[in-house]
C-alpha cells in the first residue's frame, strides 16, 4: 500500500470507474467509524474499534470488509433525520460537544464537526 492511501484516496479511486464497479476499502483506508451513547446527544460520540466491533456492539459482532460501489443513482444521505442536531451545529460552525474556537483536548466530540458526517442540505 502505498503512504498517505486513505478512505477518500480509495473513494476518488473508485468513483472514476464505471458505474457498478466494486472495490473492497484496504483495512489501511477504513474511515474512522463512531457510535452515539444516547443518540439525540452529539456529545456522545465514541470511537469504533473496526478491528473489535464486539467491544462496541456485542458478542459475534465483526465487520468483514467495506465494500464500495459505483452508481449512476442520485446521492442520498439520512443524516440530518438520524442526526436531528447536525443541521443546528453546521450553521453554528460548532463541533459535536457544541463548542467553536480553539480546541484544548483530546477528546472526540471536540475534535469532530458536523462537517464530517455526509448530509443533505438543512434548510
Amino acid at each position: 500500500m502505498q503512504p498517505g492511501y486513505t478512505s477518500q484516496t480509495a473513494i476518488k479511486k473508485v468513483l472514476a470507474t464505471p458505474p457498478g464497479t466494486r472495490a473492497v476499502l484496504p483495512r489501511e483506508a477504513y474511515p474512522l467509524l463512531v457510535t452515539f451513547t444516547n443518540i439525540a446527544d452529539p456529545n456522545t460520540v465514541m470511537r469504533v474499534d473496526p478491528d473489535d466491533l464486539a467491544a462496541t456492539f456485542g458478542l459475534g459482532v465483526s465487520l468483514k470488509r467495506i465494500t464500495l460501489e459505483t452508481t449512476d443513482s442520485e446521492v442520498t444521505s439520512k443524516a440530518a433525520k438520524a442526526l436531528p442536531w447536525i443541521c443546528s451545529l453546521l450553521e453554528k460552525r460548532a463541533r459535536l460537544n457544541g463548542k467553536t474556537g480553539p480546541i484544548s483536548d483530546n477528546e472526540l466530540s471536540n475534535n469532530l464537526g458536523a462537517g464530517h458526517f455526509r448530509t443533505e442540505k438543512c434548510t
